[in-house]
């Protein structure tokens, strides 16, 4: 998504079910690990708009009586939709799960320089054409600026980018920060 939209900054969501690609990847490989119409939106986003998706997406976890994290039951029931949590690549981000839903996310920085990201600062960051409809409690993401939209299906561009990189190395940089490393408990992935 970042290389089609030429962003530092893109969000993608978790799927439900988790496809796996062979190492010889075939078109239809992608086309069933990706069957979905998006397209891609590029939004233009205050420090403030940062953070209130960051905190969006932090609630998707919860923490448990004994102390353990999990993730929030209202991901799971009545069905489980876990493609409404996203993680940013190009920023790292502090997150708190002990504090309340609202104010977990700590300070954010830019991957590229390490930079820490201030309240000056303005970000354009990708999003599917899903997210950026504001489903999935993303509702305030419809008010914010459009940059511009790449009108190609996501699911082209990933065909696209398989022909363009032959030989693929998955980027570690999707990166969250806990205040304290969660404990997970042995039926959680």
């Amino acid at each position: 998504q970042a290389d089609a939209a030429d962003t530092l900054f893109s969000a993608c969501s978790l799927p439900n079910v988790v496809p796996t690609l062979p190492f010889s990847t075939s078109i239809r490989d992608i086309l069933s690990a990706y069957p979905y119409p998006n397209t891609l939106v590029v939004l233009h986003m205050r420090y403030t708009d940062v953070k209130r998706y960051l905190e969006q997406c932090a609630a998707y976890f919860a923490i448990e009586e004994d102390g353990t994290a999990s993730i929030a039951r209202r991901y799971l029931v009545p069905k489980a939709h876990h493609y409404h949590y996203d993680h940013l690549y190009g920023l790292e981000y502090e997150v708190d799960l002990k504090k309340p839903e609202v104010g977990r996310v700590g300070r954010i920085f830019r991957e590229s320089d390490g930079k820490e990201v201030t309240r000056d600062d303005e970000l354009d960051i990708c999003f599917t054409s899903y997210r950026a409809s504001g489903i999935g409690g993303f509702g305030f993401l419809k008010s914010l600026p459009v940059v511009r939209e790449i009108r190609t299906q996501v699911r082209s561009l990933i065909i696209s980018y398989f022909r363009h990189h032959p030989l693929i190395e998955v980027d570690p940089r999707c990166r969250v920060r806990f205040a304290e490393e969660p404990r997970l408990p042995s039926n959680q992935p």
